[in-house]
């Protein structure tokens, strides 16, 4: 596949690469894992093979062979060779097809799937994209990505609703210093303000100050679903690209639910927290 144009932060994306956080490695992977997998599976492919992950802005993609496409994630409308495209189903192309896409109309992470997986290369054990493992932090104009070329028509092309989570509530749980909030029992009554939003996290302005027992602890493991609160009374969800160490407390934590639910809420938008026993993350 040839990038005609780049969208505005594509990157390729796996399930993500295991057992190097020692050495400081982040795992990366899909941001919204249900809808990168969702893709592979309609597809037919293995859960973890490599998608385009695509951020707000999408951009044109030429195919030079055969294979079929699927695309999930946040709605966003796309053109194969100037036709309008239908999302969450199987499409067949054919080489010299370009499927062109716009802007996402709601949340952030958008997926290109093919029939097989992109075959980037590999780093590491995975083919999710990282600056410090590949040079580059996005796709650019010009490059290409290797496809399997499929061209044996399936039975039945089947549509299906998205059911990207854009819910106001996300479940959390309290974090290894969740005792350094001061004031716990505020966490269900805040509003809570996207004000920054990349790979490595997401950061919250809540709408009332949030105290803290202790200014620092000593640097900690951290990894994606880690809370942390800074000494301006911000949260930070860690996500996929996070780094390996934190000196912020972590007051809190999310499953994998809430990672891909807070992957597609935008900056500027607000959420609730919903405190859970930590026996229910564990339980899953």
């Amino acid at each position: 596949m040839f990038v005609k144009r780049a969208g505005l932060s594509d990157t390729i994306q796996d399930s993500g690469r295991k057992g190097f956080f020692k050495y400081a490695v982040p795992r990366s992977g899909f941001m919204d894992a249900h809808s990168a997998k969702k893709a592979n599976s309609i597809l037919g492919n293995d859960p973890n093979d490599a998608v385009l992950e695509m951020s707000i802005q999408g951009g044109i993609y030429r195919f030079n062979s055969p294979t079929f496409v699927c695309v999930s994630g946040a709605p966003m409308k796309f053109t194969l060779n100037g036709i309008h495209g239908e999302s969450n189903c199987m499409i067949p192309v054919q080489p010299n097809d370009e499927i062109e896409f716009s802007q996402a109309s709601e949340g952030v992470y958008t997926y290109l799937a093919v029939k097989g997986g992109f075959k980037s290369s590999i780093r590491m054990g995975s083919r999710s994209m990282h600056p410090s493992l590949f040079g580059v932090s996005r796709l650019k104009e010009g490059d290409v990505i290797e496809c399997t070329p499929i061209d044996t028509t399936p039975d039945k092309i089947v549509g299906r609703t998205s059911d990207v989570s854009l819910s106001s509530k996300m479940v959390v749980y309290p974090g290894p210093e969740f005792t350094c909030l001061k004031n716990p029992e505020q966490l269900g009554d805040l509003s809570l303000k996207v004000a920054g939003h990349n790979r490595m996290g997401i950061r919250f302005l809540p709408s009332t100050y949030l105290h803290r027992r202790h200014s620092t602890i000593k640097s900690s493991v951290v990894f994606p679903g880690i809370v942390q609160l800074t000494p301006s009374g911000e949260l930070i969800v860690l996500h996929r690209d996070c780094q390996v160490t934190g000196g912020y407390p972590r007051v809190l934590l999310t499953d994998e639910k809430g990672l891909n639910q807070i992957a597609q809420i935008r900056q500027g938008s607000t959420i609730q927290f919903e405190l859970t026993d930590l026996s229910n993350y564990f339980g899953e």
